[in-house]
């Protein structure tokens, strides 16, 4: 008797079916996974009718648990050919099953959700290596009460005013766009728009519609600097979000046919890279000092706001980008139970110098693990595109768009090791990881 697993156990050889026939299933699969749990379809712009279908059939997740795991035994017996697209079709599946798996018996211990849903795991954070960068940044702001507080300050005092924020929001959008059309071709005809929201738990969210178009949905409820909002144009449009998305459905979607990429599972190793990817996005078309000059000479003063305060807000995302690190343990250890909620507040502020922790909370009971593509995503990514290898390193940020799960930047799948039940049984599973290799 075989163990209980993710993917099931072996079964009769089925017939073999073409990739592309296997993509379609994959398709159709993360489809009807979204009736039960919406979040997961990050985006989608295949055959509408496909769409319709999974949400009027309506599978038990039993049946898609079922499907998951005969779709990747298929692909196991897919003939050899095109790797990339056979190593990226076999863990979107895994992490499919492994999500499936989650919505029946409910949540994974955090490691084990990462790399099973996202194929990374980052390293443990210390206290006493957040400290340092904690105490940098309250000498950046002197004076009395707590550093959050300081801090909250001065982003409030710093925050773009309402009626001024859409015309920022053009300029860094027009900006981070111009510079990465000098870099890459994207296809003719694409297109960004914004609209501005409110009572979201993200500062920002990319909406691909297809055909090379995106909606930027902004929150707008969220005070921000104008560093910040340069940060989000390049982050959700050029080259981040939006430049991924027109890229793929490009090259890969239209040029290739590879149906497969036109859904994007959120829980997914492919979204945690695109993450990871648009993470870095501002550093790919703006220079420290090509930054910093546009920054002080055009969004400071068009936001009506002292210049003054520039080199500060400066020191402080240098600061917070490297505590990030910290939010993602904070993020671990209360989705593990180490911390209660109150407890991950007070954490957060503490060791990431986040003045509004209650807002990252919120957003992590929504995503869980998914905010590994933040810190551990992005420093993959980061080191990826920078090896010394042929081509340089913009080459190497398209090749991570379109191969997300190209070798470096996703860890190598390992079998799950035999436990015991009553481990099993305290993780709320009973199912084992199906071995990769």
């Amino acid at each position: 008797m075989c163990l209980l697993m993710t993917l099931g156990c072996s079964r009769p050889t089925a017939p073999s079916l073409s990739l592309d026939e296997l993509a379609d299933r994959y398709v159709r699969l993360v489809l009807a996974a979204g009736a039960h749990d919406p979040r997961s379809v990050d985006a989608f712009y295949g055959p509408p009718e496909w769409q319709v279908a999974a949400t009027r059939q309506g599978a038990s997740l039993t049946k898609l648990r079922s499907e998951a795991s005969d779709l990747w035994q298929r692909l196991r017996r897919a003939r050899a050919g095109e790797e990339s697209r056979l190593r990226y079709l076999d863990r979107q599946i895994v992490a499919l099953a492994t999500r499936l798996q989650m919505l029946s018996d409910g949540p994974l211990e955090f490691d084990e959700e990462a790399a099973r849903l996202f194929g990374m795991i980052p390293p443990p954070v210390a206290e006493n290596r957040l400290e340092p960068l904690v105490k940098e940044l309250d000498s950046i702001l002197p004076g009395p009460g707590p550093l959050t507080a300081r801090l909250e300050s001065f982003d409030r005092r710093t925050a773009i005013p309402p009626e001024r924020l859409p015309r920022l929001v053009e300029a860094a959008l027009n900006a981070c766009r111009s510079r990465t059309l000098a870099l890459m071709q994207l296809p003719q005809g694409e297109r960004v728009t914004v609209a501005f929201v409110r009572h979201q738990p993200w500062a920002a969210y990319a909406r691909y519609k297809g055909r090379f178009e995106t909606l930027i949905e902004i929150n707008d409820a969220m005070p921000r600097r104008p560093d910040e909002v340069l940060d989000l144009m390049c982050h959700e449009g050029y080259p981040g979000h939006h430049a991924q998305y027109t890229l793929v459905e490009s090259k890969l979607v239209n040029e290739r046919g590879w149906r497969e990429r036109q859904v994007q599972a959120l829980f997914s190793p492919a979204s945690a890279v695109a993450e990871a990817a648009a993470m870095i996005a501002p550093d790919m078309v703006f220079s420290d000092a090509d930054r910093r000059r546009f920054e002080r000479e055009s969004l400071w003063p068009m936001a009506g706001l002292s210049v003054r305060d520039a080199d500060t807000a400066w020191e402080i995302r240098r600061l917070t980008a490297r505590l990030a690190a910290g939010a993602t343990e904070g993020a671990r250890r209360y989705l593990n139970g180490t911390l209660t909620r109150p407890e991950a507040a007070l954490w957060l502020e503490q060791y990431a110098a986040m003045p509004r922790p209650a807002a990252f909370l919120s957003f992590t009971d929504e995503v869980r693990s998914y905010v590994v593509g933040y810190t551990e995503g992005a420093a993959r990514v980061r080191r990826f595109v920078e090896a010394d290898e042929p081509g340089g390193r913009w080459s190497r940020f398209e090749q991570v768009m379109l191969d997300p799960t190209a070798p470096g930047l996703l860890s190598p799948p390992v079998a799950t090791e035999y436990q015991s039940s009553t481990l099993l049984l305290r993780r709320r599973t009973t199912h084992e990881v199906l071995p990769l290799q």
